[in-house]
């Protein structure tokens, strides 16, 4: 989900915006946005609940650490993320230049989140 919310979403809500002719900022836009989180929200405990069977939940307790770090990272947070990065990428998408460094620190900091959640126990 890391990948797919912080990296791939953004530059299709730019790249979607283009081909119809809007901006992300035009209405209902945001507000349709916002409704997919609160669906989002709505089910996501149901959804770790569904995968997590007795031996998961024993290895769990020994893993606190990790389900904190973890526990940090919420679908909602990343996608107002998400939203804020596809701003930015229409502001630039006419400067060549501007759009490859947002592109770069998109796709780089996108790992560095992925790799934070590799922690080795």
């Amino acid at each position: 989900m890391n990948a797919h919310i912080n990296h791939d979403l953004p530059l299709a809500m730019a790249s979607t915006c283009a081909a119809v002719a809007t901006s992300p900022d035009a209405d209902p836009h945001f507000a349709d946005y916002q409704k997919v989180d609160q669906l989002l929200d709505a089910a996501e405990q149901s959804i770790r609940q569904s995968f997590e069977s007795a031996p998961e939940l024993d290895v769990g307790r020994h893993l606190s650490a990790v389900a904190d770090l973890i526990g940090n990272w919420t679908i909602t947070s990343a996608r107002d993320l998400a939203w804020d990065n596809c701003l930015l990428l229409w502001a630039v998408r006419d400067d060549p230049i501007a759009r490859g460094l947002a592109l770069d620190t998109l796709a780089a900091s996108t790992a560095l989140a992925g790799r934070m959640l590799l922690v080795a126990v």
